[in-house]
């Protein structure tokens, strides 16, 4: 009843309701980053379908989440992880040095010709972790379902910092 409500609030106040950008990195995956890096203290783009940490922000309001909408709050303070939809990844780091956040873990694609991508590399505090290839490294929270690019794309894990 909860999902359906959520969905019915998406369609009226948006007009369209997408799903199909609730992708999850494999658990697994995500745990050996927190491990070798940090642990976060909150996931600022995901939802209660594809969230990883208990403190997560949403892009609608959603029961437990600790926020909505990322960009309208601080992120001074936190030590997020960030697995944003690809085309914001220019604002995320923005946001980043705006807010003058210490140290947050960012997922990207290892696309060099993206205007992000210099910046992004600026704000490394840590080495680069490239991610492993596997088939079901994203799939979409509500189904299952396999990203499209599957094992050819190329992911990296980060720490930033905007200090």
């Amino acid at each position: 009843m909860l999902l359906a409500q959520t969905i019915i609030w998406r369609i009226f106040t948006v007009g369209i309701f997408s799903n199909s950008t609730e992708w999850i990195l494999k658990k697994e995956i995500f745990m050996r980053l927190c491990k070798h890096f940090f642990w976060p203290d909150k996931d600022l783009f995901s939802s209660r379908l594809n969230n990883q940490l208990n403190k997560f922000v949403t892009w609608f309001p959603e029961p437990e989440a600790f926020h909505n909408d990322a960009f309208t709050l601080s992120w001074k303070g936190f030590s997020p992880y960030i697995f944003p939809p690809f085309n914001l990844l220019g604002k995320v780091v923005n946001k980043i040095i705006q807010d003058e956040v210490d140290k947050a873990i960012i997922i990207f694609p290892h696309w060099k010709s993206q205007a992000y991508f210099p910046l992004l590399l600026s704000s490394l505090i840590d080495f680069p972790v490239r991610l492993p290839r596997h088939k079901n490294l994203l799939t979409l929270a509500q189904n299952g379902s396999l990203h499209t690019l599957g094992k050819s794309l190329n992911l990296i894990g980060v720490v930033i910092s905007g200090n």
